[in-house]
């Protein structure tokens, strides 16, 4: 059956729908008919190997969160149903299996950890419904699930998003999207060195507005997304991608003026100059770290990088790759200084066994975590600049980094919130804990910072 028999997409999604590229980004503005063009997107219908006709065709579509599938599932089963009257919804496992035997599951996954569930699982076709409320170590660990033994099969990652959520930065460089919110479309080049190849991929994005979709674009609805806030109104009406920041982010005042002065730019490294790096360690979880240089009297971060599960060679790996001049200091949290019960040694201790010719110093503790936020608070109002591709992970994660709310979000509490953004801000505010590189953090700037932290 074809698609103009139960369902007519607007231009929009029709460009959506034919393109070929292996990766492809639907969205904008509110009201482009982004869940429906992924839905249809998701059947194939038009491509030469059947789609959904071809029993070996499997198809995957994710949310951020379980209770956030209901709305696409729900509209699935009014979509479903007329595209192929004999397909089963089969409810226990979220997933519609049609006459050939074809599948399209439904599934939700909160992080990278999470993610690995779906090793050993393998779809043709992976789409991801709001795009930006998943983090980008998620997005390409999931993706390359995405892969088929039939070379008819197509395997296509799909994508829909409104331009904002705390994905916002790292979407719009993944695609290459500018601030105007304009169609992209581009190469990317592929090094296979292990065979001597260079291939180039597409990546496309497809912007839509509320005007694009005579559905759903009534005076009411228009009505409501003008009476938006500014910031609000340009992503979900405009479909502008103006970078925002969620309510009660830490650092705030500062990234917008960094913004403003362009000092999220291409950043120089100087091999005459050390680089000092700044860790957040996880025992359990995540560990940090940036890379800085102190030139001309400006703090220059240079990198950043973040891992989970990996050993403490790994990162020591990880630093000697990046080819800088390691002569400076490297600071650890306070706690890589604690001796583990079962081999004796503190992180601090290993890596310097590790890495002999390096110094490794550990940054004091704070009396409390709102003290050395706003130390780093104050440091970020001076010359700071930041390399615009090496740590876009890390300013999204300070973008990101916020206070806590109680359960009613009318207030907020004296701690921050604990997710994907939070290591990287850890091992940031490292640096803001130190006073001066190679000193140790003076107890007159520390009283300052405990005196304006109670307005934090």
């Amino acid at each position: 059956m074809s698609e103009s028999c139960f369902w007519k997409p607007t231009p929009r999604q029709e460009a959506f729908l034919a393109c070929g590229d292996p990766e492809a980004l639907y969205g904008g503005a509110a009201g482009g008919g982004k869940t429906d063009a992924l839905l249809i997107a998701a059947l194939c219908l038009g491509h030469p190997s059947g789609g959904i006709k071809n029993p070996e065709y499997a198809a995957l579509i994710l949310r951020k969160s379980k209770p956030e599938l209901k709305e696409i599932v729900e509209r699935a089963s009014v979509l479903y149903p007329v595209v192929s009257p004999a397909a089963q919804f089969l409810s226990s496992k979220f997933l519609w299996k049609f006459p050939s035997g074809a599948r399209v599951e439904f599934d939700h996954v909160r992080n990278e950890q999470d993610a690995q569930r779906f090793k050993g699982r393998a779809w043709n076709f992976i789409g991801f419904d709001e795009l930006t409320l998943f983090d980008e170590a998620t997005f390409r660990m999931v993706s390359t699930r995405c892969r088929s033994p039939n070379s008819e099969l197509p395997t296509f990652i799909r994508a829909t998003t409104n331009p904002d959520g705390p994905g916002q930065s790292w979407v719009m460089r993944y695609f290459g999207i500018e601030e105007k919110g304009e169609a992209v479309r581009r190469q990317v080049a592929v090094e296979d060195l292990d065979r001597g190849v260079r291939r180039l991929r597409y990546q496309s994005f497809i912007p839509a507005r509320l005007s694009d979709n005579p559905h759903l674009d009534s005076p009411d609805y228009r009505d409501k997304l003008l009476s938006l806030p500014e910031d609000q109104r340009d992503a979900l009406f405009h479909g502008r991608w103006v970078i925002q920041m969620p309510d009660g982010a830490y650092y705030e005042h500062a990234l917008k003026k960094i913004d403003r002065e362009g000092r999220i730019r291409d950043v120089p490294y100087e091999p005459q100059a050390p680089v000092n790096t700044f860790w957040d360690i996880g025992y359990s979880d995540c560990t940090a770290i940036w890379f800085h240089q102190s030139v001309a009297g400006e703090h220059r971060f240079l990198d950043c990088y973040e891992a989970s599960g990996e050993s403490l060679e790994h990162y020591a790996k990880v630093l000697q790759s990046r080819g800088y001049n390691l002569g400076g200091v490297h600071y650890l949290p306070h706690d890589a200084g604690n001796h583990s019960l079962q081999t004796g040694r503190s992180h601090v201790d290993m890596l310097r066994t590790m890495m002999p010719g390096l110094r490794f110093d550990i940054v004091p503790r704070v009396n409390d975590l709102l003290t050395g936020i706003n130390q780093t608070r104050l440091k970020l109002e001076g010359n700071v600049f930041f390399d615009r591709e090496k740590t876009a992970q890390g300013v999204e994660a300070l973008r990101w980094y916020r206070k806590k709310q109680n359960s009613d979000q009318s207030s907020f509490l004296a701690s921050p919130v604990r997710d994907q953004h939070t290591h990287l801000a850890d091992a940031f505010r490292q640096w803001g804990q130190v006073d001066q590189i190679g000193h140790r953090t003076s107890n007159t700037r520390l009283r300052k910072a405990r005196i304006s932290a109670m307005a934090v």
